[in-house]
């Protein structure tokens, strides 16, 4: 298993969970008010960062940088 592994299934199992939470649970346990738009806003950038970074952990090209100079 390789190290990029985490990144692949990280954003799926987060977003599974941000449904069950809203969904399954019954009123008196879900989020509300700014702790669910907080949490919900900082798993959106977490599975953001994680697709964005699928093609590099598959072995993708990264952008090369300019030498300064």
């Amino acid at each position: 298993m390789s190290s990029g592994t985490g990144s692949r299934t990280w954003p799926p199992a987060e977003a599974l969970l941000l449904l069950l939470e809203r969904k399954a649970l019954p009123p008196e346990h879900r989020m509300y008010g700014a702790h669910r738009f907080i949490c919900t806003a900082l798993c959106l950038i977490v599975m953001g960062f994680g697709l964005y970074m699928v093609p590099s952990t598959l072995g993708g090209s990264r952008p090369q940088r300019a030498c300064g100079g």
